[in-house]
């Protein structure tokens, strides 16, 4: 979840990790808890989810990271071409990418706080072969298209825990399996 006190500082880390360790204490529901912090906006102080998004700072980072926590499928090969051995694309990589590039950061008024919020004068994904402007879309199945107000995050998420969406359930299950039994039910390779 990125609670990295060297990327924070020590008061967003710590309020980060109340924040994470809170949501565990009152049994947040897990797909409750994924939307909170992947649509996370805000001081990051006042809403330590935000910090989630600091470390990572850009939509190809958040694209590796998000696929691989929260879906337990890698898409760091689809970044330079389509993956060799599995059905993710390069377009697909952007296509996710792109859900997620209006977050934008600045500095807040507190020394180390930063404000993440999103970015109504642009921000998109260009396609390294086309230069163009990518769409968002999900990597299977559907995702309600969004109005121009309203941050792209929001369909990405309802797609992401919808039973659409197997990998998303599949992704916790074997992770909390490891983390009982020491080894996952599926390893990654």
């Amino acid at each position: 979840l990125q609670c990295n006190g060297k990327a924070l500082g020590d008061k967003a880390v710590w309020v980060y990790r109340e924040w994470i360790r809170s949501s565990v204490a009152q049994n947040k529901p897990y797909d409750k808890f994924v939307k909170e912090l992947l649509t996370a906006r805000g001081s990051s102080y006042k809403n330590p989810e935000t910090n989630y998004f600091r470390v990572l700072r850009e939509p190809g980072k958040i694209t590796e990271d998000v696929s691989q926590t929260f879906l337990g499928t890698r898409f760091n090969c689809n970044k330079c071409h389509d993956h060799p051995f599995e059905k993710w694309t390069q377009n697909q990589y952007y296509q996710f990418g792109a859900y997620f590039a209006r977050v934008a950061f600045k500095k807040g008024s507190l020394p180390g706080e930063e404000i993440v919020y999103r970015n109504f004068a642009g921000g998109e994904v260009k396609h390294p072969k086309t230069e163009k402007d990518v769409p968002p879309m999900v990597p299977f199945g559907t995702a309600r298209t969004n109005g121009p107000d309203e941050d792209r995050r929001e369909p990405f998420i309802e797609w992401m825990a919808s039973k659409e969406n197997p990998l998303f359930a599949k992704s916790m299950a074997n992770r909390t399996w490891s983390y009982f039994f020491g080894l996952g039910i599926i390893e990654p390779v």
